[in-house]
């Protein structure tokens, strides 16, 4: 039997952005930054929860610029570029606050606003002595959501264009909702937890071998352990696991993977024309929906429900 998948998909993905990516008209410059990939293109349905950091600490729009600078005790500081005025305990508090109005939010995941010293991942310039920018680190509010919500999926706005970094984070978003609906009310049931790990297994092989061998044992211990306790390993695990980019090479050894339950039903010519297809796809020369669209026909015709399951091949034909 088939695992039906809509009345997962009929559940909305909970996703946290910047407010100015929705298109609201509140950048320091009265502006918006619309993002019409998450405003236009999501085919999901989605409850966004917008939040700005700078219209949090009151700071209005138009509003004068800010950057993070290295302040005198060597402390990073948000301020105001021209008068220097110093905003950091300010947002600190509020992104204390919001991180945790958040973490009750059951969020699956975040889009945030490239370039931002308060919603910037990573590379956000960090200035010192009037001078030019010497390193970089996430902005104010997403270095606390970081460590308040350390699994939780995080994206940039222009990080989306790349189809593989936009695949891994919705892909990654997806999964979280699965895995909050399957433990959610607590009243879960070891079958249940077991027919969704098993429906997992060739996603999370394509994340880490390691981390899935991992989640195996711990599947396998499940009526040894309180449930409390088996939920809380469970779900950590699992979102360490999702939280490792696949490559093309993973990607390669699932499908090679798939391919091995049809060892002897095939002629040498079919089985030449997955294999191709798969190197075609490792090669850089096809998307990863080319052999998974042939491994799942396959499946179909030769009645392989536990590849039919899968949830591999709900994520593999959206690329």
């Amino acid at each position: 039997m088939v695992w039906p998948l809509p009345p997962i998909e009929e559940r909305p993905l909970r996703l946290g952005t910047s407010m100015c990516l929705l298109g609201a008209p509140v950048r320091y410059n009265a502006q918006a930054k619309e993002c019409r990939l998450i405003t236009r293109g999501l085919k999901e349905r989605v409850d966004w929860i917008a939040v700005c950091p700078e219209m949090g600490i009151g700071m209005g729009t138009p509003r004068p610029t800010i950057r993070i600078v290295v302040g005198e005790n060597g402390e990073d500081r948000l301020v105001e570029t021209d008068s220097g005025r110093d905003h950091t305990d300010a947002m600190r508090a509020w992104a204390e606050e919001k991180a945790e109005e958040l973490a009750a939010e059951n969020l699956h995941g975040f889009v945030l606003a490239k370039g931002s010293p308060s919603c910037g991942m990573e590379r956000i310039k960090v200035y010192k002595d009037g001078g030019p920018s010497h390193r970089s680190r996430d902005g104010f509010f997403v270095e606390t959501l970081r460590a308040r919500l350390p699994w939780l999926p995080l994206e940039e706005d222009g990080r989306l264009n790349d189809p593989h970094l936009q695949a891994h984070f919705f892909g990654r978003v997806r999964a979280v909702r699965r895995l909050r609906l399957l433990f959610e009310d607590g009243d879960w049931k070891r079958g249940a937890v077991v027919d969704f790990h098993t429906r997992e297994k060739f996603f999370l092989l394509a994340h880490s071998t390691a981390l899935y061998q991992e989640l195996g044992k711990l599947v396998g211990a499940i009526s040894e352990l309180p449930a409390a306790e088996f939920a809380e390993r469970y779900q950590d695990l699992y979102l360490r696991c999702i939280a490792r980019r696949p490559t093309r090479g993973t990607h390669q050894n699932v499908l090679d993977h798939m391919a091995g339950f049809f060892k002897h039903p095939l002629r040498p010519a079919e089985k030449e024309e997955v294999r191709e297809a798969i190197e075609a796809y490792r090669r850089g020369e096809a998307t990863l929906a080319l052999p998974a669209r042939i491994l799942r026909f396959l499946a179909t015709a030769y009645q392989e429900d536990y590849l039919l399951d899968q949830i591999y091949f709900d994520e593999a034909l959206r690329t």
